[in-house]
């Protein structure tokens, strides 16, 4: 039911910078998926369910995060998730503050501290990403779609730990 809301707000905002990732977790073919959006306009990728860095408890939920790829918004669709994605839209991505100056500015890609790569998590699964940052005990990664994500990096395999700690220890970002 929340998903007509994000389509709104795609529809709203995507020319300056927001873009909705929607993912479904009930039950129907990729068919009816598909026809399903279609039948409601929705215009922005559709996931199926899957294994996620963030823990999910319930439906419906929301993420939003900031231009640098911290999560700044969990929980529902509504007036408070737009009126965060309003003034996280407002902020200059030039100035890097919250006092704003042009609202229509598109959001800017965050700069890359480890050009895109293939990452191995502790499981041996991989996925190609750029890092873009580390806050604390995480990573924040680009994929190649452009879509980022935050991921702990003591998940990551020992070889690609040791690379981001490498990074750091030889004084530069990792």
């Amino acid at each position: 039911m929340s998903i007509p809301q994000l389509a709104e707000f795609e529809k709203r905002y995507s020319k300056r910078g927001f873009q909705a990732i929607g993912i479904h977790a009930q039950a129907g073919t990729d068919e009816q998926i598909r026809e399903w959006c279609k039948d409601n306009r929705v215009e922005f990728p559709m996931a199926k369910s899957g294994r996620s860095p963030i823990e999910i408890s319930g439906i419906p939920r929301m993420f939003v995060f900031d231009q640098s790829g911290k999560l700044i918004y969990d929980g529902r669709p509504g007036a408070e998730a737009e009126t965060l994605i309003k003034r996280q839209l407002r902020k200059s991505p030039a100035a890097g503050d919250a006092s704003g100056s042009d609202s229509s500015t598109p959001l800017r890609k965050p700069e890359v501290l480890i050009e895109e790569r293939t990452w191995t998590n502790s499981d041996g699964n991989t996925l190609r990403a750029a890092l873009l940052s580390v806050e604390g005990e995480n990573g924040v990664f680009r994929r190649p779609d452009g879509n980022t994500f935050t991921y702990a990096l003591s998940k990551l395999s020992k070889e690609d730990a040791a690379l981001i700690k490498e990074k750091a220890a030889a004084g530069e970002e990792p």
